[in-house]
């Protein structure tokens, strides 16, 4: 049965949570809720994708890497800009000797995605960075702590998006984006964060353990069960700040 849900949620429903977390013109609102509603770069493992080891996917992409002074190892995506390679350096799957270290965030094409970008949307017809957009590194060489990265990436209308990422001496991430007009035209963008996740994961079964999505929306604390998700397709609200994101027994990755 649990493999049934897995391949049902691979395929049918790709667990995609989006969050507007601002909007750059309030008094577009309703424009944003009807992109949003037509937002298609959802990403989904079809049948006949072929599933790559995650050494092959993270070696064949160029990407910024951790440094080693960092509490994490792994990289980030230059094409799309992901956060889809992270593991946790001081932390096991289990306390066998020989356990693994714990992976957190993993690759799109690889047997289990899990990871996390950061995009713009417009109603106007405009080019923007996309998953198959390629930044290139314009600052810095590694990331880690007091060792920011800065990457950006260039529009054919001539807008410039850069982003300065930034992590602390634990796992906290930060990402300051910086969007520069060199035309004589106004543009309306507005911004937003999603956490991808594929497969249904497994769970620890505990009445009183929250595992999956969970929010504070409008002062509301959500969570949302997988099972619910499998039922009901998707959950949705609109909300001026707060967080979103998927939470295992121990881990949880949240914008």
């Amino acid at each position: 049965m649990n493999e049934q849900k897995n391949l049902l949620l691979a395929i049918v429903a790709s667990l995609i949570i989006l969050l507007i977390f601002q909007y750059l013109f309030p008094t577009e609102k309703t424009e944003v809720k009807k992109k949003l509603d037509s937002f298609e770069e959802v990403e989904k493992i079809k049948p006949e994708s072929k599933i790559l080891s995650r050494k092959t996917v993270i070696q064949n992409e160029e990407r910024i890497y951790f440094s080693e002074k960092s509490r994490v190892i792994g990289s980030i995506a230059l094409k799309g800009a992901r956060f889809d390679d992270l593991i946790l350096k001081d932390y096991k799957e289990s306390i066998a000797p020989d356990s693994k270290q714990v992976t957190l965030l993993s690759p799109q094409n690889t047997k289990i995605p899990y990871f996390i970008e950061l995009g713009w949307m417009s109603q106007q017809n405009i080019n923007l960075p996309n998953k198959e957009s390629i930044w290139e590194i314009i600052e810095g060489k590694k990331l880690g702590p007091n060792t920011p990265i800065t990457i950006q990436w260039k529009s054919s209308e001539g807008l410039i998006f850069k982003r300065k990422i930034f992590i602390d001496e634990n796992f906290l991430i930060s990402v300051e984006q910086e969007i520069i007009n060199k035309t004589n035209k106004d543009f309306n963008l507005t911004q937003y964060g999603r956490i991808n996740r594929t497969g249904t994961p497994k769970t620890s079964g505990f009445y009183i353990l929250h595992e999956g999505p969970i929010a504070v929306l409008n002062n509301r604390l959500i969570e949302v069960d997988y099972d619910d998700l499998l039922e009901d397709g998707s959950v949705s609200a609109i909300s001026r700040g707060g967080w979103i994101g998927i939470t295992d027994k121990y881990w949880l990755a949240a914008l």
